[in-house]
């Protein structure tokens, strides 16, 4: 698994601005919490199946279906029971891989990542605790980008998208 591509993050938006010379507010944050609340419920609709199933009602999100990286198995086994499953996405990060490991020890057998560095990623498989889904970086955060900027169209404001947002 390549991480490098799943964790992209580039300073695109803000230096887009800084040359236009125009203001720019960072609203990221919340709008991860709205994309991992999209993705836990779509989790949990695969409630009492497998990990494929997870991953399989995952990849099923629009943003997911479209994005340039696909939902990819990063520690565990697509047939093991998902058994509880948690979406931890947000605050500007993933925890790598002292928050995977402290829910497989708390009896969550499913963790889901947009992004996880190699390293965490081979050491969580290794150590065989639990499951370790990662679904790519931009593509979830779209999850969460898009509906905001649908409101924003709704209000009446135009919305120019770049980078895949606002599809």
């Amino acid at each position: 698994m390549q991480d490098a591509y799943h964790s992209a993050n580039h300073d695109r938006f803000p230096s887009l601005a800084r040359l236009l010379g125009i203001p720019f507010m960072n609203i990221h944050g919340p709008l991860d919490e709205i994309g991992r609340r999209l993705m836990q419920q779509q989790a949990d609709r695969a409630c009492g199946g497998t990990v494929g199933d997870v991953m399989d009602a995952l990849a099923g999100l629009p943003e997911l279906a479209s994005g340039h990286t696909r939902v990819q198995l990063g520690a565990g086994s697509c047939h093991h029971p998902a058994g509880r499953v948690v979406v931890a996405h947000g605050c500007l990060t993933h925890g790598g891989y002292a928050v995977a490991d402290t829910y497989f020890r708390h009896g969550v057998s499913t963790v889901v990542y947009i992004h996880c560095s190699q390293p965490d990623v081979e050491r969580l498989a290794g150590e065989g605790r639990g499951n370790l889904i990662i679904t790519g970086h931009i593509a979830s955060d779209l999850l969460g980008i898009n509906p905001f900027l649908q409101v924003l169209r709704e209000a009446g404001l135009e919305v120019v998208a770049l980078d895949g947002a606002g599809g």
